[in-house]
Parts: structure tokens; C-alpha cells; sequence
């Protein structure tokens, strides 16, 4: 849902989250997103607070390329897939895509995964887990990591 000044999100979170339509990199008044109700986008926590609503943005210290260049680091996941998963292990694979030392059975398996298949993935803290590749290593990679986690 949103309105000319915000988006309202779905951030896997007992309440919704805010997203200024001024916070993505390079956006004004003029030239701000339109995105539809549904759209996923790739963000990060600002203000996380228990007595007001937390506050999103898709502006980045080390990326300074534009919301509409379609190079951000933030913004609209477009194509791929999109699953839930444990926090617990959205936080392996995150490790695993930090280059972490292979402790775990997650990060082991991204880095095998990434060995013999080439796919784009998004892990948030959330627990959801975006994955861009061929239609078969999509549910190959899914596959795996529901396995992973029985």
C-alpha cells in the first residue's frame, strides 16, 4: 500500500514499516519511485523503535548509483524468487555470502551452490531469502535449503 510521500511494508514483523519515497539514492520531489502494491524491495532498517514505526531506506554509503539507473544496491527486486525461511539461517547464509569460515551447514552449502551454479541471491534478516537464476536452479537452490533446515 502506499500514497505520494510513502510505501507501507510487509517486513515479516508483528507491524508494518515505512518507506519514504525520498529515501532511495538520488530521488526528489519529481523523480521518486512508483511501484505497485506487492513490489519487493530491497532495503534497510533505519530506526527500529517499540513506540514508533520502523523506518526503512534504500540509500547506500558505499553505492552511490541512482534509484532509477536500475545499478542501485537497494531498491525493486525485479524477476526471481522469494521464500521464507529461518532467521537463524538467513543469518548463516548472510555469513556465508561475508565469506565466514564454513561453521555451519548453511554457509557450507552456499559455497558448494556457488561453485557449480550462477545465481543472484538477497538474504534479509527477516527471514526472506531472494534468489535470481534459471527457473530449475531456483528450485534446486530452494530445495536445498528447505533440506537444510528439516
Amino acid at each position: 500500500m502506499k500514497n505520494p510521500e510513502f510505501f507501507t511494508l510487509d517486513i515479516n514483523s508483528a507491524s508494518t514499516a515505512m518507506l519514504s519515497s525520498l529515501e532511495f539514492q538520488g530521488s526528489t520531489r519529481r523523480d521518486k519511485p512508483k511501484y505497485e502494491e506487492g513490489t519487493l524491495v530491497h532495503c534497510k532498517v533505519i530506526l527500529a523503535d517499540r513506540l514508533a514505526k520502523t523506518q526503512l531506506s534504500c540509500i547506500s554509503a558505499l553505492d552511490k548509483k541512482a534509484w532509477n539507473s536500475g545499478e542501485a544496491f537497494y531498491g525493486e527486486l525485479k524477476g526471481g524468487f522469494c521464500r521464507d525461511f529461518p532467521v537463524g539461517f538467513c543469518r548463516e547464509l548472510i555469513e556465508a555470502e561475508k565469506g565466514a569460515q564454513e561453521t555451519t551447514t548453511g554457509i557450507y552449502l552456499v559455497r558448494k551452490l556457488r561453485e557449480s551454479l550462477q545465481f543472484e541471491m538477497i538474504v534479509g534478516t527477516n527471514g526472506k531469502v531472494w534468489i535470481s537464476a534459471r527457473m530449475s536452479d531456483t528450485v534446486f537452490i530452494f530445495n536445498a535449503f528447505e533440506r537444510c533446515v528439516q
